[in-house]
């Protein structure tokens, strides 16, 4: 799809530092996935957020979040999930090795059914 290509050439042009997924024990979507982030973007160390939610792959009923952050300091899951108000068990997050290819990666599914994504 041509969306998604245009959406990971634009996430490619900047330099993220970590990405993650977040994974709750219900479907995340536009409203509850929005308010996680906006709790995220008050903090002076974010310099922007990025997030794509798709479906899960073995069970069509739950969804799950992609995320690239860009920050100015260190981030490791505790301090992310405390910063989104969620549980640290909800959060998976490394730091970015490509940002050409996760760019890419966080994008596959935009366009398609149920997929939802917002830049901060």
């Amino acid at each position: 799809m041509r969306i998604t290509k245009e959406w990971g050439k634009y996430l490619a042009t900047i330099k993220w530092n970590y990405t993650g997924v977040i994974r709750r024990h219900f479907p995340l979507n536009e409203i509850n996935s929005n308010s996680m982030l906006n709790n995220l973007v008050k903090y002076r160390t974010i310099d922007r957020v990025f997030y794509a939610i798709e479906r899960d792959t073995n069970d069509a009923t739950m969804t799950h979040a992609h995320i690239l952050v860009k920050t100015h300091g260190k981030y490791d899951k505790q301090r992310l999930a405390k910063e989104l108000g969620i549980n640290k068990g909800a959060v998976y997050l490394e730091e970015v090795q490509s940002n050409k290819g996760i760019s890419h990666y966080v994008s596959k599914h935009i366009g398609k059914e149920y997929s939802f994504h917002n830049i901060y």
